[in-house]
């Protein structure tokens, strides 16, 4: 849906304003019955749009740094767990 409100910063015509089913869509209401302009629509929807994915950025780098940290725990224990049986005797194929 964010991409509509980017191509809407060139193309006007990408805002999906009118009637779909006989109602009239949200674009519609906002720029006739509360007065946004044009640029208010498509600028406060594109705005919205980027501080959305800025949060899901945050939250992305957030999960691989707390996976990383899983993966170096579980390397450790495994470590720590083959150190304290002592060493491995060879074994033959």
């Amino acid at each position: 849906m964010f991409m509509t409100w980017w191509r809407a910063a060139d193309d006007r015509l990408a805002v999906p304003y009118g009637l779909t089913g006989g109602e009239p869509t949200d674009a519609f209401k906002l720029i006739n019955y509360y007065t946004w302009s044009w640029e208010q629509l498509i600028s406060r929807h594109v705005n919205v749009g980027i501080v959305c994915l800025i949060i899901l950025l945050i939250f992305y780098v957030w999960g691989i740094k707390q996976a990383n940290k899983l993966v170096e725990a579980n390397a450790l224990a495994e470590r720590a767990a083959s150190l304290s049986q002592g060493p491995q005797p060879l074994q033959e194929s």
